[in-house]
């Protein structure tokens, strides 16, 4: 009855082998969350800037939606106000 239990020593090969998992999948999550951070190619920076500057909205649509124009910049906001093409082919404004 005072048998002494002892536990078999870890063998080496599947030490390796949980710590390459590990190491694998630590590193496949590090690249998914930094690549949802990169997917918008803004650079956080800019978001952080935009959103100082619409900090004064009361509503949270009318928050987002001008950090929105924040983000797009002034290249984007000039190709959607001006008219493409001659002037002879553009469309007639409705009045």
């Amino acid at each position: 009855m005072n048998a002494k239990l002892t536990l078999a020593p870890p063998r080496f090969l599947s030490c390796f082998i949980a710590a390459l998992l590990s190491a694998v999948i630590s590193a496949g999550l590090l690249g998914a969350v930094s690549g949802l951070f990169h997917s918008d190619g803004i650079p956080f920076g800019k978001v952080v800037a935009a959103e100082r500057t619409c900090r004064d909205h009361a509503f949270v649509s009318e928050r987002e939606e001008c950090v929105r124009r924040e983000l797009a910049g002034p290249i984007r906001a000039m190709i959607a106000s001006e008219p493409c093409g001659p002037p002879w082919a553009r469309m007639p404004h409705a009045r």
